[in-house]
């Protein structure tokens, strides 16, 4: 048995939005899972529910979403047969557990939408039976996961205040976002083909809505912390607090390349779409997992350090 660390708060408030279901792959785990999943395919109309190589069998999306999602958002194996019938990693969203040399860290993945409504008031999440992931990080990594998970714990972090510390651009008000680093990121952000991102089936109607927020906001006006509420940031803290330690990203490099999207990005949501941040800050965070959307944050080649310094190699 390892020892389980909680990631912040366990609670949780679904808002059935389908969100869940949408523009992510989910890993069958076993072949009696694989065979369970065929057998209710096949009784639901689901042709070919499981796909990909033996190593990497995963259900299969069709329109942006899973094959068994109905129309109306639900889980069709959920809707006829039950929770305990779906795939384990299924049934335990968006609980996330992650591996941690001999400690498994347990916490809410704050890409789901309705992750930031409940938060704080949400149902208690019962644990059960986890499917486990994470691998191990270089020292130098580990080393960075931990001082950053200091910084975004300590009483009166801010936003600014940890954007402060990881790029160096310092501020009279010590909660104030670096301007420098702001501009870079806007910069990217409005060169970002987001429509067109939008626009594919893959991204799901979700992901899709928020990025279309995003295309439609104005870049051109610098942005500062401002643009976030203080229930805003409480939740971007957290919510970065969350991606660091649970490890919620795939191949950005370095895990301040990681801080500095997700923390950068909260204040984007915030100016994109202050009335419906939760949702359009859960989306920028899924899209921290899909390449063409962080790529194009971080261009080309040395392209972290311009980000966080506006030094080219």
């Amino acid at each position: 048995m390892r020892q389980l660390e909680q990631v912040g708060s366990l609670r949780h408030r679904c808002a059935a939005c389908g969100g869940s279901c949408q523009s992510v792959k989910v890993r069958i785990l076993s072949q009696e899972e694989e065979d369970r999943i065929v057998r209710l395919g096949a009784e639901l109309g689901v042709d070919a529910p499981v796909v990909g190589p033996a190593a990497l069998r995963q259900l299969r999306h069709e329109g942006g979403g899973c094959a068994f999602q109905a129309e109306d958002g639900r889980c069709r194996i959920h809707s006829r047969y039950g929770l305990e019938a779906k795939p384990l990693i299924c049934r335990q969203f968006p609980l996330v557990a992650t591996r941690v040399g001999e400690v498994v860290r347990v916490g809410v993945d704050p890409s789901c939408f309705a992750a930031a409504e409940g938060w704080l008031e949400g149902e208690p999440l019962d644990l059960g039976a986890l499917a486990v992931g994470g691998g191990a990080l270089s020292a130098g990594e580990a080393a960075a996961e931990a001082t950053l998970l200091r910084l975004l714990g300590e009483a009166g972090a801010s936003v600014g205040g940890v954007l402060q510390a990881l790029t160096g651009e310092r501020c009279e008000a010590g909660d104030a976002v670096p301007p420098g680093f702001m501009a870079r990121l806007q910069e990217r952000i409005a060169a970002l083909p987001l429509r067109e991102l939008a626009d594919q089936e893959s991204a799901g109607a979700q992901l899709a809505r928020t990025w279309r927020g995003l295309a439609a906001a104005d870049w051109s006006s610098p942005l500062d912390r401002g643009a976030l509420r203080p229930e805003h940031e409480a939740w971007a803290l957290e919510a970065v607090r969350r991606v660091v330690a649970l490890r919620l990203s795939e191949g950005i490099p370095s895990v301040v390349g990681v801080a500095l999207l997700a923390l950068g990005g909260a204040v984007a949501a915030a100016h994109a779409a202050p009335d419906d941040f939760g949702a359009h800050y859960a989306g920028w965070l899924r899209g921290l997992r899909i390449a063409p959307f962080w790529q194009g944050l971080i261009p080309g080649k040395g392209g972290l350090l311009w980000l966080a310094r506006g030094l080219r190699p």
